[in-house]
């Protein structure tokens, strides 16, 4: 299933509420617990038979890494623009 989204079109707001629901759901639970079980796995560097499979394993691990945290960055950011939106709405004239 593939939903079309422009990025351009939805707000700040919309934005953060949807990846919001989405880290509270089941499927998300399931999958990081999923990465976890891969990145166990791929960090036996005694498997690895050369440079190549070395460095596709570092992008494995990469994105792996990047899929785990990418709530808590989504939370920062969500943080981050908060915090501009309050300096902005107490400036005066």
């Amino acid at each position: 299933m593939t939903t079309d989204v422009d990025l351009e079109k939805i707000t700040n707001e919309e934005y953060f509420d949807s990846l919001s629901e989405m880290f509270n759901s089941v499927g998300w639970q399931i999958m990081l617990a999923e990465l976890q079980d891969s990145a166990y796995s791929l960090n036996d560097v005694q498997t690895i038979a050369d440079e190549k499979e070395f460095r596709f394993r570092q992008g494995q691990l990469a994105t792996i890494g990047y899929l785990m945290n990418f709530e808590r960055t989504l939370e920062l950011a969500e943080e981050e623009q908060a915090q501009e939106e309050e300096g902005t709405s107490s400036e005066g004239p």
